[in-house]
């Protein structure tokens, strides 16, 4: 959860299990990169049919360090934090997160990997390209779901927020929460990683903060828990600059 396991953070496997992006990827010039480093990635991808065969994967990746003598995002790790918590907990991990997430703090229109007919007012997904909008195909992985394959809306996020920043919530445990914020992987001064957050210091204040991107998404996750501020944002647009919005935002209400 601290990305220092020493995965390397070009992998793509779990990304490309989205057998509509797989095939749209291979048409465009940025994506070939990942075509090019592993041949056999296409034969990889359709023999895969659980996260437990996705963590064996692993196995045959290369570390880039020793476990914990340095920081590496890598997104396809979340699927190896699932299936450690589906051993342990006895339930697939969109049963634990309906049940221990989402219906505690009502997100009621949060969805995982739902059928997309099910859904209502969804937006399209764009990529801009030669100054003009690509429409992609909508995002559907259902094993690769835990590495950010969850439809929401920004009030319901707003108040995933307002539920980790508070202190009476029924979510996380008050110890679990300073340890998530904590600066446990330090990247250089003022900036570190906790559990799955990044954590920086900015004037005095320890400011909280994870961001989304996929082919056609962005999205951005800023709190500062001492001034009870939390911002959401989400775009349908893939490369949206927020985190320069959010510093700028965040520097309004620090002011």
């Amino acid at each position: 959860m601290s990305h220092t396991a020493g995965f390397p953070d070009n992998i793509w496997l779990v990304t490309l299990l989205d057998k509509a992006l797989f095939e749209f990827a291979k048409k465009l010039p940025e994506y070939q990169f990942i075509f090019k480093q592993v041949p056999s990635i296409h034969d990889t991808i359709f023999k895969i049919k659980n996260r437990e065969e996705i963590t064996k994967y692993f196995s045959n990746i290369d570390l880039t360090y020793q476990p914990g003598e340095g920081w590496c995002y890598c997104t396809d790790a979340y699927v190896i934090l699932a299936d450690i918590l589906e051993k342990i907990s006895g339930l697939h991990w969109e049963e634990y997160v309906i049940k221990k997430i989402l219906k505690p703090i009502n997100m009621d229109n949060t969805y995982i990997n739902p059928s997309t007919t099910s859904l209502h007012n969804m937006s399209n997904y764009y990529l801009y390209d030669k100054c003009d909008y690509i429409k992609i195909p909508t995002p559907h992985n259902p094993l690769g779901a835990p590495v950010g394959f969850i439809y929401s809306t920004a009030n319901d996020m707003a108040k995933y927020l307002i539920a980790i920043m508070g202190n009476e919530q029924n979510v996380i445990s008050q110890t679990s929460r300073r340890k998530m914020f904590s600066m446990i992987a330090q990247r250089e001064s003022g900036l570190s990683y906790g559990l799955g957050w990044k954590v920086k210091i900015v004037r005095e204040l320890k400011v909280i903060e994870h961001a989304g991107g996929y082919p056609g998404v962005s999205s951005f996750a800023s709190m500062i828990p001492d001034k009870n501020f939390g911002l959401i944002m989400l775009c349908n647009i893939g490369e949206a600059p927020l985190q320069i919005l959010s510093d700028k935002i965040s520097k309004i209400f620090r002011l």
